[in-house]
């Protein structure tokens, strides 16, 4: 599972299941969950789409200038109808080395558009117990959260929030992410440690 330690009221815990492209969410607050599977991004898919026929037909009743006017307002707030190619990006290796729960670690930093995003100290994938279970896991989510953004394009703005879009470029797992957001540090997350232990599958199940 991927913890979320975050400030907001209710903040959560995600679990996701490789096998079964599934991620279920638990918010520990409100003691409610959530199940993503590819049903439900089926579901949102086409939601997104019906909203954005919606708003094409609104559209299409305004007068020429009226509806111009709205399409321009949209474009900005929402991304409708912008261009969806990816922002440029680049991850830019900055030399500086780190220990963290163990692992040596080198600092790579994720910039897109000339502007910081992330942060994250790298360690081999050699270097972790059971390396090959936790790269598909991460690829997995990576795949998992490309096929929601995939869905974004064209309803909403083309800005990227997850960083396991860049895990497959990163070549090693990161012990270490830090997020920025105009130039300050947003949130900062890091491993504690790893372990290798045989749990029952009723550990994952949610009560």
């Amino acid at each position: 599972g991927f913890d979320t330690d975050d400030d907001s009221e209710d903040a959560s815990e995600a679990i996701f299941d490789a096998n079964l492209f599934q991620m279920t969410i638990i918010h520990l607050e409100s003691k409610q969950y959530s199940v993503m599977d590819k049903a439900a991004l089926n579901q949102m898919k086409q939601r997104m789409q019906g909203m954005k026929k919606q708003m094409e037909a609104q559209l299409a009743k305004m007068p020429p200038e009226r509806a111009k006017m709205m399409r321009q307002a949209m474009e900005g707030r929402m991304g409708m109808n912008q261009p969806t190619q990816a922002p440029k990006k680049e991850m830019k290796k900055t030399g500086k080395k780190h220990n963290i729960a163990g692992y040596s670690c080198e600092v790579v930093e994720a910039i897109s558009n000339g502007v910081k995003l992330r942060e994250y100290c790298v360690t081999d994938w050699l270097k972790l117990k059971n390396n090959a279970e936790i790269s598909s896991a991460m690829m997995g989510m990576n795949d998992f959260v490309e096929e929601i953004m995939e869905m974004m394009k064209g309803i909403s703005a083309n800005e990227e929030t997850s960083p396991f879009s860049d895990i497959k470029n990163l070549n090693g797992f990161p012990v270490m992410i830090k997020e920025f957001k105009n130039g300050q540090l947003e949130e900062s997350t890091e491993l504690l440690s790893i372990s290798d232990e045989s749990v029952s599958a009723d550990f994952f199940a949610v009560p």
